[in-house]
């Protein structure tokens, strides 16, 4: 250890060759001149005392000291040795929804200037996870790195349109995020087109239970995305469709078990159908679009077993493992999905499959997913 300095609200640290340690303190910039071998620390001197609003990294390149941003810009600010701003990289205003803007950071964390003068920047954003490249003296955008992906990769090409893929964060958290990128099959390009879903920003009413969506459904002129996609081999105990509307994703249905999802369960009105929230099957449909579950949008049906799991067939109609199905739903004016849980019918016995497998129709089969390598023959 050389020498200690008290520092109010340390953030970033950056060294230099020549024995000069830049540090950002709260809003503000200070260098010392480091000695290592008689072991001295001089006192700070201000760098940079205004204009910064969160600052978080820094690093120093040419004689000019470059400061990563967050607060209402997200962007990184370049100084002079005197504290005057010399540019400004990057579009303001940090994460966004809907069409995506690559010249927009989120969170800019980690900076630093390579031998070419890029300016390489990590950024401590999830919607989406990437590391970009500027010209650092002119702030132009370069290019950016997207990833890593979650375990197992994931991923579905719309089938309608193969130059279109999504792609749904990893985790049942209720901060789900889903993206739309757009691919290139000629060149082998790629780049991310909408931000989809990103709740930790842009919630509208509560997040939908289990993980963000990835599969297209297309029904009545209108898309929809539901989150049938799983790492696992199994099904999901709640079903979420989200309405693909303005370039972003907005919460229409759910359907499943009430057990897992506490806001349908903290309604009360499943109780007349059963004591136990594990054998109560509903359905939710966001009928005046507020993102709120209200008792008459609700339905329940009692099931015959705990538990089980509910896949999203191509037409919104709802399978489960116990071989039931709701039918497809009338599509609202206003694009909700509304179903008649009433008219759910058994379309195949319930002897086989357990409460963590899944039902899957296909255009001419029936199809049941087990645990294990032979998921998805027919009839099992």
């Amino acid at each position: 250890m050389v020498a200690v300095r008290e520092v109010d609200s340390p953030r970033g640290l950056f060294a230099t060759e020549d024995g000069k340690l830049y540090v950002v303190s709260g809003p503000r910039v200070l260098r010392y001149d480091v000695d290592v071998a008689t072991g001295t620390l001089t006192e700070e001197t201000v760098i940079v005392d205004g204009g910064l609003e969160d600052p978080q990294g820094i690093c120093v390149a040419g004689g000019e000291v470059y400061v990563a941003d967050w607060g209402t810009r997200h962007q990184v600010l370049v100084f002079g040795m005197d504290g005057t701003l010399h540019r400004t990289i990057g579009t303001p205003g940090g994460p966004q929804i809907g069409p995506y803007d690559e010249t927009r950071m989120g969170y800019p964390r980690g900076v630093a200037v390579d031998s070419r003068g890029m300016l390489w920047v990590a950024e401590r954003h999830r919607a989406p996870k990437r590391i970009s490249r500027w010209q650092a003296d002119t702030g132009a955008f370069d290019r950016a790195w997207y990833g890593p992906p979650k375990y197992g990769g994931g991923g579905m090409i719309d089938p309608k349109d193969p130059t279109r893929f999504y792609y749904a964060q990893s985790g049942k958290d209720a901060v789900k995020r889903a993206y739309e990128f757009e691919l290139d099959w000629t060149t082998g390009a790629y780049r991310v087109r909408r931000i989809l879903l990103d709740d930790e920003h842009f919630a509208h009413g509560v997040p939908l239970p289990y993980r963000a969506p990835e599969y297209p459904r297309y029904r009545g002129g209108r898309q929809y995305m539901v989150n049938n996609n799983q790492e696992e081999p199994n099904g999901n105990r709640a079903c979420a469709i989200w309405l693909y509307e303005n370039e972003r994703l907005w919460p229409a249905a759910v359907a499943g078990i009430v057990s897992v999802w506490p806001v349908i369960q903290d309604l009360g009105t499943w109780a007349a159908y059963d004591s136990d929230a594990r054998r109560v099957f509903f359905v939710w449909s966001d009928l005046d679009r507020d993102g709120l579950p209200e008792q008459g949008e609700v339905q329940y049906h009692a099931q015959r077993h705990f538990q089980g799991t509910c896949f999203v067939e191509k037409d919104l109609s709802i399978t489960t493992i116990w071989g039931d199905k709701v039918p497809a739903p009338e599509v609202l004016a206003n694009g909700i999905p509304r179903y008649d849980l009433a008219a759910m019918t058994t379309i195949a016995p319930d002897e086989f499959g357990e409460d963590k497998d899944s039902y899957h129709l296909s255009d001419d089969s029936l199809f049941v997913s087990f645990l294990g390598p032979l998921a998805f023959f027919r009839h099992g």
